[in-house]
């Protein structure tokens, strides 16, 4: 049987979530946190003259390292984004 994880944020229930495990090792949960599905258009800087542009999502990224944390209500995030400023993969 193939482990599940329940996210729950009661606060702020228009948030939605999506989780997926590092493709090369397995060894990290990442979980995205979105707020809404609005598309936000994002400007990358590159290194010529135009910038890349994407119609995203602002998101959170948090990581959790599943050689150190279990799943379940006592995971330890690392919070690398916690703000909704940007997309992030």
């Amino acid at each position: 049987m193939d482990d599940v994880l329940i996210i729950e944020d009661p606060g702020n229930p228009e948030y939605m979530f999506g989780a997926e495990v590092s493709d090369v090792d397995g060894r990290y949960l990442i979980l995205y946190t979105n707020r809404d599905t609005a598309p936000v258009r994002q400007k990358f800087p590159t290194n010529n003259v135009s910038s890349l542009t994407c119609t995203c999502q602002k998101n959170k990224l948090w990581i959790a390292d599943l050689a150190t944390s279990e799943l379940g209500p006592n995971i330890r995030w690392n919070k690398i984004i916690d703000t909704f400023d940007a997309a992030y993969e």
